[in-house]
């Protein structure tokens, strides 16, 4: 959302905020400091303190480990949640415990060429040199570090800096591992395997042309396996390969999957002993909308099933395998005993792509959006300083600066030093927030009860009346503590949508409007100009007395800001972007040769300053349109977007993703 006028929806800005007294309130309902950083030089920002309760040491590093960095990216965009960053990590190795420079370091590779390393409790953002995405990592040691990724880049860490290093592979390289420093392998695409000698990394013919390795692992110099897909005929097929010291060989010896079940790839694999050897990725099963996870056991003499059912294995891909024992085996959101798989924690893997350890309570897992968590023995624990990892659904302004943003079950305040967060359930999910004024701050839930802040106290607000069940509200706007306005829509596409306002003196709610369609936003600039938008193809306009409904292009509004009368700025998904001038709305033209944009959020303080979120980052400087935080990775969708007045823009999303320009 984030709809408004150099503060939002609307234009009434207020006096200051009793910001001592709410950082009371929301310790109170269990919250956790995270302090904002402030003007970051590149490429990093500073971040003063560490929020508490975000993950465990891991029992050889000081008691105050160094606070995580936040990771600012090219075009200016500084992560605040998480930290150090929130972009899909894809790789991870723990270095052996010794005393050469980054022993005991855990190496984390992933998009955009990011490398960062836990080092002494805290994380280290390296800089890679390259900004491809990176997909593998495995040393001989803390100071003799390899990171494979896409393009054919190979980096390496001598425990001071990372290089490039130059090979004749031109696919995208996919993985690495290796017996010792002088004796290592590449997997990659296109028939790509790399083998490290004393000359440096040369090709090596995999026994079967047209392979895709996505997986490489070994026991010895003379048992190394390889597994991925191959094209036969037009049908993929698995790819299990093993090196005997002189040469590929195809060891896969039956398909573990009739072929008219679908296409099976091969991506992870994890041996004890070549008679101990684990193979994992993901089948795509013929008449299934769904995909599923595989996983074969070779027990030196032939392959077979590892025994887990299909509800374990429902849109569960096997990525990643480690084992820190034979009997001691990890893949995402599953755990083994060497013959037996059980589920742990989705809650806590959900994301989780790769996963390596040092011991059986030292193993560490990354995936999508920053994530990274850590087993120590007895729980998975974060090891990414996080707010949330809910998605951020509405945020809103205020004029002294600060901000205050909701996911389902979340509060969150910046209070112009740093943010915290308070859970307020039980309770319907959070939809929107908005205020008039500091002191006049409103959270809506989906059925409509809503809480509001008055600069000193969060109070419990029942639902407006008339809002029954077979309706939910979806968004809020207020002109001031008498004068509530929340949009309401059927469930399930039913009826029309609604308007329903609150009356002075505690009289009951009243109906304002009916409308057709969903409404889905609803905006002003004062009691006597407010706008509301949905899927019906015309906006409402309410004007003091009655409402006008004003026809525009296309259905499906989401994102509205109202400055004044003659300041409305419109958007919504692959919908054209328009402004109001008081009299018509006109198209505002995207970037040269861009598709429309899919917004959920629009935020303008006049005609010459406008800034879109939704499926990319767009600011209007009065000419043109520039897109930014293109290169940000794990992120989908934008859902809301804010400047304030100090004119710093952030930007809130999926996965409780923070980012400031």
């Amino acid at each position: 959302m984030g709809r408004g006028v150099g503060g939002g929806r609307g234009s009434v800005w207020a006096t200051t905020l009793a910001a001592a007294a709410l950082a009371a309130a929301l310790v109170s309902c269990g919250s956790s400091d995270h302090q904002a950083p402030a003007n970051p030089p590149p490429p990093y920002d500073s971040q003063p303190n560490q929020p508490p309760g975000r993950g465990n040491p891991d029992g050889h590093t000081p008691e105050s480990p160094p606070p995580p960095r936040a990771l600012c990216h090219g075009d200016g965009w500084c992560w605040e949640n998480p930290l150090p960053h929130g972009d899909d990590l894809r790789g991870v190795w723990t270095a052996p415990r010794g005393a050469v420079p980054g022993s005991n370091d855990t190496f984390v590779v992933g998009a955009l060429g990011i490398i960062q390393r836990r080092h002494a409790g805290g994380w280290i953002v390296d800089d890679s040199g390259v900004s491809v995405t990176l997909n593998g990592v495995w040393g001989s040691a803390g100071n003799d570090v390899w990171a494979v990724g896409d393009a054919g880049t190979i980096v390496h860490f001598d425990g001071a800096r990372w290089s490039t290093v130059a090979s004749a592979a031109t696919s995208d390289l996919t993985s690495v591992w290796g017996v010792s420093a002088h004796d290592a392998w590449i997997g990659g695409l296109a028939d790509t395997l790399l083998h490290l000698t004393d000359e440096g990394w040369v090709a090596v013919a995999p026994a079967l042309t047209g392979s895709d390795v996505h997986g490489v692992f070994g026991t010895a110099t003379n048992d190394v396996w390889a597994v991925g897909e191959r094209l036969v005929s037009t049908n993929k097929s698995a790819l299990v390969m093993r090196w005997n010291g002189d040469a590929w060989t195809d060891a896969l010896v039956t398909e573990p999957f009739p072929a008219a079940d679908g296409a099976i790839v091969f991506e992870s694999v994890w041996a004890s002993r070549p008679t101990d050897v684990w193979v994992g990725g993901v089948v795509s099963r013929r008449g299934a909308a769904a995909t599923f996870g595989t996983m074969m056991h070779f027990d030196g003499n032939a392959w077979a099933g590892a025994g887990l059912s299909d509800e374990q294995l429902l849109d569960r891909p096997i990525t990643s395998i480690f084992g820190a024992t034979a009997t001691d085996v990890w893949a995402p959101g599953l755990h083994g005993d060497g013959k037996t798989w059980s589920t742990v924690l989705a809650e806590r893997t959900a994301g989780v792509v790769a996963i390596h350890g040092r011991a059986t309570d030292d193993v560490v897992g990354v995936g999508r959006g920053g994530r990274v968590i850590h087993f120590d023995g007895r729980t998975w624990e974060d090891w990414d300083a996080s707010l949330t990892d809910d998605g951020i659904v509405d945020a809103w302004g205020a004029a002294n600066g600060e901000l205050f943003a909701v996911t389902s079950t979340l509060i969150l305040h910046h209070d112009g030093r740093g943010w915290s967060r308070a859970f307020h359930g039980p309770g319907a999910a959070f939809v929107a927030v908005w205020g008039s004024s500091p002191a006049n701050v409103v959270f809506l839930r989906e059925d409509g009860e809503h809480l509001v802040w008055d600069g000193a106290l969060l109070s419990h607000r029942s639902p407006p009346d008339g809002l029954t069940a077979a309706y939910q509200a979806t968004d809020v706007w207020t002109s001031g503590p008498d004068d509530i306005w929340v949009t309401a829509s059927g469930r399930f596409g039913a009826g029309n949508g609604r308007v329903i306002r609150s009356q002075p003196s505690g009289q009951p709610w009243l109906q304002v409007l009916a409308a057709p369609g969903s409404l889905e936003r609803i905006a002003g600039s004062g009691a006597n100009d407010v706008w509301v938008v949905g899927t019906d193809a015309a906006v409402q306009h309410f004007y003091g007395t009655s409402w006008t409904s004003i026809a525009v292009p296309a259905n499906f509004h989401r994102a509205l800001s109202v400055n004044s009368p003659t300041d409305v700025w419109l958007s919504g998904f692959n919908a054209p972007v328009l402004h109001w001038d008081g009299t018509a709305f006109t198209r505002v033209p995207p970037p040269s040769g861009s598709r429309a944009f899919a917004a959920n959020a629009i935020w303008s303080d006049g005609p010459n300053n406008a800034w879109i979120a939704g499926d990319t980052i767009a600011h209007w400087d009065g000419e043109a349109w520039t897109e930014s935080a293109t290169s940000v990775s794990g992120v989908p969708f934008w859902q809301a977007i804010w400047q304030t007045p100090d004119g710093k823009v952030r930007v809130f999303g999926d996965g409780g993703a923070i980012l400031r320009k």
